[in-house]
């Protein structure tokens, strides 16, 4: 109702209650979608959002049948993102091999981690689809995704099933619909 052109609009995002009263402005005026059931039904909308789900391009990753002995974190250093949790399993499994990827407001304890058990590695900011990015994800054990806060969908656990990397991950938010709970 807004222009003649249909418009689509996908947030990437959580719903944030401070955003409530532009969705209710827009709602009926545009179309909109959601990356996951999860988010579809977090967002107080009256029209249904379709879920349409990220994808990649599968050209772009190549499958591993192989891996290495290292979890892998990969993301925000973030509480929300559950880097804690991530540091907890390592501390409390010594004997396996942990690695982290990322960068974020909890760096400095992440940093602090690594240096105090042996086996975790902090390999710092590797830039998403470049070569050591790559590399380091697909060559993982499993990806370990503790999330503990807000999750719409999770790019990388598609990436990393994508290299034939197992994924681990909370039974919570979006991530039910992207790997199999067992």
């Amino acid at each position: 109702n807004l222009v003649e052109t249909p418009i689509i609009f996908t947030p990437h995002h959580p719903f944030y209650e401070s955003d409530k009263a532009i969705y209710n402005f827009y709602d009926g005026k545009i179309n909109m979608s959601a990356i996951s059931k999860y988010q579809a039904s977090k967002y107080p909308m009256k029209q249904d959002l379709p879920v349409i789900y990220n994808g990649i391009n599968i050209e772009e990753f190549d499958f591993n049948p192989k891996s290495d002995e290292y979890f892998l974190y990969l993301g925000r250093f973030t509480k929300d993102k559950g880097i804690e949790d991530f540091i907890e399993l390592a501390k409390n499994n010594p004997e396996k091999k942990f690695a982290v990827v990322g960068a974020g407001a909890l760096e400095e304890a992440v940093i602090v981690a690594s240096g105090n058990l042996k086996n975790l590695e902090s390999l710092g900011y590797l830039p998403r689809g470049e070569a050591e990015w790559k590399g380091i994800l697909a060559n993982a054990k499993a990806l370990i995704m503790p999330t503990v806060g807000e999750e719409s969908f999770g790019m990388v656990m598609i990436e990393a099933m994508a290299f034939g990397t197992p994924v681990i991950a909370y039974d919570k938010c979006a991530a039910p619909e992207i790997v199999d709970v067992l």
